[in-house]
C-alpha cells in the first residue's frame, strides 16, 4: 500500500486495518491515516473519524480495562466529530447525516433543532430508517417551536406545516396539535389578526378542526352557518355543528342551540329541548341563559296551565312557574299564587 506517498484510498484501509485489529489493533494508528485520507476528501475516512472523536476510542474506562491494555488515545471531541461528520455528510454520508441530526439534536454541539431537522431530512430521503423515525420526532417538535413563538400567521402556519408533516405519518401528538393549529389558523383568518380577513378560509380552517372534534371551532363554524359569514346560511348545519359542541359542554352552543329549538331554526320546533338546552348553559353560568331560561320555564308552565301546544296539566304548569319564579320571573310568581289559591 501507498499510504506513504499520499494515496488516500492506502490511509483509508490502513486506518480501517489498525481500528478493527487485522494488524496490530491501534487506534491511534487508526486515526493519523483516517485524518491523513478525510483530509484529502476521503469521505469513508471523514466519518470514521468523526466515529472516532464522538465515541472517544481508545480512551481508559476502568482500572480494568487499563490492565487490559487500555491507554488513553483519542479523547471524545465531540466539535471534532461534528467537522468531521459534516466533510462526510455534506458528500452525502447518509450515516453522517443521521449522526448529525442526533448531535445537533441532543445538544452535543450546540443545539439547533433546524439545523437536526435539515440532516435527518437528508439521510431520511436516502431512505435511513432511523433517520425517517427521528424526523417524524423533529416534525413535531418544530412544530411546538413555532406554536409557541410569536403567535402571528408566520408561525403559526409553520407550526401547522411541521405538525402536518408528522401527523401524515401517524404521530399522534403531532395529529392531536394539528387540530388546534387548524382551529388557531381559522380563527386568524376569521377575525383578520394581522392578515387580509378571509372568512372562507376561516371556514375551510374551521371544519378541518371541527369534524374532528375541535369543540370551538364546532361553536364557531356553527355560528358561521347561523350568521352566513363566508358561507351560505343553512340552519341544519349551523345546528348540527353547535350540537356537537354543546354536547361536549359548550355553554354558548347549549345556549344557542336553546334558541334554534324554542323559535324552530332549522329544526322541528321543540320547547322541552330548547330548555333542556337554556339549562345546561345556565348551570355553567353562562350570560343570558338564565333569562333565557326563566323565561322558558315561564312559557312553559303557561302553555301546561292553559293545554297551548301540550295537553293540558296544572301540576306541570304549577312546576313550572315555580321553577321560573324561584329565579325572579314577577309574572311567574303571579301565576304560581294564582294557582295556589285555586287550590283552595
Amino acid at each position: 500500500m501507498r499510504a506513504g506517498d499520499g494515496d488516500v484510498k492506502a490511509q483509508y484501509k490502513l486506518g480501517k486495518m489498525y481500528e478493527k485489529g487485522q494488524i496490530d489493533k491501534d487506534i491511534k494508528v487508526a486515526h493519523d491515516y483516517y485524518k491523513s485520507a478525510a483530509d484529502q476528501g476521503h469521505i469513508k475516512a471523514q466519518y470514521k473519524l468523526g466515529n472516532i472523536y464522538a465515541e472517544g476510542q481508545g480512551v481508559l474506562m476502568s482500572y480494568v480495562s487499563w490492565i487490559a491494555g487500555w491507554q488513553p488515545r483519542i479523547p471524545c471531541d465531540y466539535k471534532l466529530a461534528c467537522k468531521y461528520y459534516k466533510l462526510a455528510a455534506d458528500q452525502g454520508h447518509i450515516e453522517a447525516q443521521y449522526k448529525l441530526g442526533k448531535m445537533y439534536e441532543e445538544g452535543q454541539v450546540d443545539k439547533d433543532i433546524k439545523v437536526a431537522y435539515d440532516y435527518y431530512k437528508s439521510a431520511a430521503d436516502q431512505g435511513h430508517p432511523e433517520a425517517k423515525i427521528s424526523l417524524i420526532n423533529i416534525q413535531y417538535k418544530l412544530g411546538n417551536i413555532y406554536a409557541k413563538g410569536k403567535g402571528d400567521i408566520k408561525h403559526i402556519k409553520t407550526a401547522h406545516d411541521f405538525y402536518k408533516l408528522a401527523a401524515d405519518q401517524g404521530h399522534i401528538g403531532a395529529q392531536r396539535s394539528l387540530i388546534d393549529m387548524q382551529y388557531k389558523l381559522g380563527k386568524i383568518y376569521a377575525d383578520g389578526q394581522g392578515v387580509s380577513r378571509d372568512v372562507k378560509l376561516a371556514h375551510d380552517y374551521y371544519k378541518l378542526a371541527a369534524d374532528q372534534g375541535h369543540i370551538k371551532a364546532q361553536h364557531d363554524l356553527g355560528f358561521m352557518y347561523m350568521k352566513g359569514r363566508g358561507v351560505p346560511k343553512n340552519s341544519k348545519l349551523s345546528c348540527h355543528y353547535y350540537k356537537l359542541a354543546a354536547d361536549q359542554g359548550h355553554a354558548a352552543a347549549q345556549n344557542n342551540l336553546g334558541h334554534i329549538y324554542k323559535n324552530g331554526q332549522g329544526v322541528p320546533k321543540d320547547i322541552k329541548l330548547a330548555w333542556h338546552y337554556y339549562r345546561l348553559a345556565a348551570d355553567q353560568k353562562y350570560p343570558n341563559a338564565i333569562n333565557s331560561l326563566m323565561n322558558m320555564e315561564f312559557d312553559i308552565g303557561y302553555m301546561y296551565e292553559y293545554g297551548d301546544g301540550m295537553p293540558k296539566d296544572l301540576e306541570g304548569a304549577f312546576h313550572f312557574y315555580k321553577l321560573a319564579a324561584n329565579k325572579g320571573h314577577v309574572g311567574a310568581k303571579r301565576n304560581l299564587e294564582r294557582l295556589l289559591n285555586k287550590r283552595g
